[in-house]
């Protein structure tokens, strides 16, 4: 399409050679879906799009429907709801952090403060350094929807579970220390070989 017009929401464009015009909206430009994006382009400009919707003579175009999906990636690393997933942080805000999914940061999900952590007096955003790694739990998951929901303060309490089936009660007690919780299990490991 060449452009005929930008407004602050979309861009107006006719198709080359067809003298028929459409829309493509801000969040048709890419997955980001930030209206930022529209001051990339001007006026004049041909731009390669794809036809998604004809309705009532109207025309809506789709740039992002030519580009992967990175909702692809939990498909192709088969990651579901309910999955720990390795994340890094790329941005500490008032609300949460921002971290990426994939290696390509093309999947930023925003992690908000109350699932940042399990306890309250840890959930603050500004301890999070952007480069940082984070296990985040997949609480929610949606394809269709494109709506994904990252907990760490559920990663943690999974973590506290396991820790709690495999060691007992006291490993997630204050004042336990790795050191006590493996000399327990090497312990027990010990008592076993002892007995046979």
């Amino acid at each position: 399409i060449q452009i005929f017009n930008i407004t602050e929401k979309a861009i107006f464009g006719e198709i080359v050679d067809l003298k028929l015009s459409g829309m493509l909206h801000y969040k048709e430009l890419s997955y980001q879906e930030n209206a930022e994006e529209l001051k990339k382009f001007k006026k004049n400009d041909v731009i390669s799009v794809k036809i998604i919707e004809i309705k009532d003579d109207k025309i809506k175009f789709s740039k992002r429907a030519l580009e992967k999906d990175p909702f692809d990636w939990f498909k192709e690393n088969n990651k579901k709801q309910g999955d720990i997933i390795t994340t890094k942080v790329q941005e500490a805000l008032k609300n949460g952090v921002k971290v990426s999914v994939d290696k390509d940061k093309q999947l930023i999900v925003l992690i908000k403060k109350n699932d940042l952590a399990k306890e309250s007096s840890d959930a603050r955003p500004e301890v999070f350094s952007p480069g940082n790694s984070l296990d985040a739990k997949i609480t929610e998951l949606n394809l269709e929807q494109r709506k994904i929901k990252l907990s760490v303060k559920a990663a943690q309490i999974d973590e506290e579970k396991s820790l709690i089936a495999k060691f007992g009660e006291g490993a997630t007690k204050s004042g336990a220390t790795l050191k006590g919780i493996f000399e327990k299990a090497i312990g027990s490991k010990k008592k076993k070989k002892e007995e046979k």
